[in-house]
């Protein structure tokens, strides 16, 4: 099947439930990249509150004003958005149904379907997730029930082999790419004077911020650096505590647009991503692209994306981190090695690529499919 007959329809859950990320970002990104490449791509948006979507072709629906939703909106919107899907989708047909998220609903559709699983951290780490949570349970019934199941890692594809009995067969293994993001000249650094960068959730224990903080405490050389914490909410209470506990003053913690975060990685000694566990890992990817050194840990595919362009830790080990921030803050040369390393290491990461695998996939199910 030739991409231009292909036709594919990307459902709203992620768009309803991220304002901006990864998850999104990444389907938004694909969208676009599948249109340009000639496959009749379109997405089901409903009532959303996306960024990414804005200025996109073929998107049905209407961004929420401001963004912002409280659960009972969401709620609302789910219930607007299925049944309006669902007529999209026995209406036009679609070669393929992509769905964005795992949803609580059962399709009346009979297309064929594909799924994407980021990360298996939920049945890895259930410990960390309320009792409530019943992500998990879906993710199983959709790996199963589809047709194809993308995962954006190997680390990710064993994971869902493994832990849900999956053919292996089933799935695919098609690596995001690297947005390119454009730094906002207008950021002012100067108050964060010479400084690490950390970027993404803080609150989830696999994250392993904790131990970033202790392992800059206990070192030398690292500690006389500030540290910038892009992302997530702002500090609580808990967390400042721990700060004054540590003797960490000089910590900031900074929220903004994708725009902010590329100039806060153009300006970085380097990136620090400690997580214990990461499907992909899109902080360290983004850091080499804008030519930041990144010090990461083995957790997860971590050390599957970054190859030999990351200088890795143990990330249980505080004070094998401790040694790796004093090293990469130290060693100007390293640094240097490292920028140009991760450089080349990004350029493998293309959407362009990711586009042409993702067809490559949908071929495999597409066959004998009666969308023409």
């Amino acid at each position: 099947m030739a991409p231009e007959t292909l036709r594919v329809l990307f459902s709203h859950d992620v768009f309803m439930a991220q304002h901006h990320g990864g998850a999104s970002r990444l389907f938004a990104e694909l969208h676009r990249t599948l249109t340009a490449q000639g496959v009749t791509s379109r997405v089901s948006g409903g009532w959303h509150r996306n960024v990414y979507l804005q200025g996109q072709p073929n998107v049905t629906g209407l961004r929420l004003p401001g963004g912002n939703a409280s659960p009972a909106v969401r709620r609302a919107a789910r219930l607007c958005n299925d049944p309006l899907e669902w007529a999209m989708a026995k209406l036009w047909r679609p070669s393929v149904y992509h769905l964005t998220y795992f949803p609580r609903r059962r399709y009346p559709v009979k297309v064929p379907i594909a799924v994407t699983v980021l990360d298996m951290i939920h049945e890895l780490h259930p410990e960390q997730f309320p009792a409530h949570d019943r992500t998990s349970q879906r993710k199983r019934h959709w790996t199963n029930a589809a047709d194809l199941v993308f995962a954006i890692s190997e680390r990710t594809k064993r994971d869902v082999v493994e832990l849900f009995s999956i053919p292996a067969e089933k799935v695919a293994v098609v690596y995001p790419g690297v947005s390119s993001l454009a730094p906002d000249p207008s950021v002012d650094l100067r108050p964060y004077g010479d400084y690490l960068l950390y970027v993404g959730e803080r609150s989830m224990p696999y994250k392993n911020f904790e131990s970033l903080l202790v392992a800059v405490a206990r070192s030398e050389v690292a500690r006389k650096l500030d540290l910038v914490c892009f992302g997530g909410p702002p500090a609580s209470d808990r967390e400042r505590a721990g700060l004054a506990a540590l003797g960490l003053d000089q910590i900031h913690f900074v929220r903004g647009p994708d725009a902010h975060l590329a100039a806060f990685y153009a300006g970085a000694r380097a990136l620090v991503y400690p997580s214990k566990y990461e499907g992909f890992g899109f902080p360290p990817v983004e850091a080499m692209a804008a030519g930041c050194p990144v010090a990461c840990s083995t957790g997860g595919s971590v050390p599957e994306v970054v190859g030999d362009a990351g200088l890795l830790f143990d990330p249980d080990d505080v004070d094998q981190i401790a040694a790796v921030l004093d090293r990469i803050v130290a060693d100007e040369d390293l640094r240097a090695r490292l920028t140009a390393a991760g450089r080349r290491r990004a350029q493998s990461f293309t959407w362009e690529r990711a586009g042409r695998e993702t067809v490559d996939a949908y071929r495999r199910i597409c066959v004998g499919s009666t969308a023409t």
